[in-house]
């Protein structure tokens, strides 16, 4: 169970089955908060499932948006975040998009 620390703030991370991850947040010490995610863990990869919104109104108006993140376990022990954020859609033939993808890494405190 890796253990990771910001500013005083402590997250640890467990695997509960293939299918699901749960993160713990203590704050001085005490439990705070925790929150389990579904996805898919594989090696040392948890992808998260897919966060997808869709409007579709054929030929005249459509809104595509999805959200997912991943955890992975560096060389060094390291924790990576991916995170994806993308949109697009269309009114009439107008079409237009955002992208955005964003990668942190949180070094582990103890295992």
């Amino acid at each position: 169970m890796p253990t990771f620390n910001a500013e005083g703030e402590r997250i640890e991370l467990q695997a509960i089955g293939k299918n699901k991850i749960k993160a713990i947040l203590f704050l001085g010490g005490k439990q705070k908060s925790e929150l389990a995610v579904k996805g898919k863990l594989k090696n040392n990869y948890f992808v998260s499932v897919h966060k997808r919104t869709i409007i579709p109104i054929p030929f005249i108006f459509g809104k595509f948006k999805n959200n997912q993140f991943q955890l992975a376990l560096s060389e060094n022990n390291a924790l990576q975040v991916d995170k994806l954020n993308n949109q697009w859609g269309w009114v009439f033939i107008f079409l237009a998009s955002h992208d955005q993808t964003k990668h942190y890494e949180y070094k582990c405190l103890s295992k």
